[in-house]
């Protein structure tokens, strides 16, 4: 979320620097972040019972991939697996 706050707010900067009224910035703002929710919810994945834990696994190896343990990815995602 910082990351993308921190985008959000360079790409709004030089906007701000043109003189944009900040009534345009903030109902185009507005206006993005309705077609982001509907983005989501367009490609959200539906989770049944069967296999919730197995799209939970998946979705903690992908978090990983962007941190320093990515390596180790399989240990820290079976390990809580195995410990619920």
């Amino acid at each position: 979320m910082v990351v993308l706050a921190g985008e959000i707010l360079k790409e709004v900067k030089e906007h701000v620097e043109q003189g944009v009224s900040s009534q345009i910035i903030i109902k185009a703002l507005r206006r993005a972040s309705h077609m982001a929710v509907n983005k989501v919810k367009e490609i959200s994945v539906s989770t049944k019972e069967g296999n919730r834990r197995d799209t939970l696994l998946k979705l903690a190896g992908t978090a990983m991939t962007s941190k320093l343990i990515k390596r180790n990815t399989a240990f820290f995602t079976e390990s809580e697996c195995h410990a619920t």
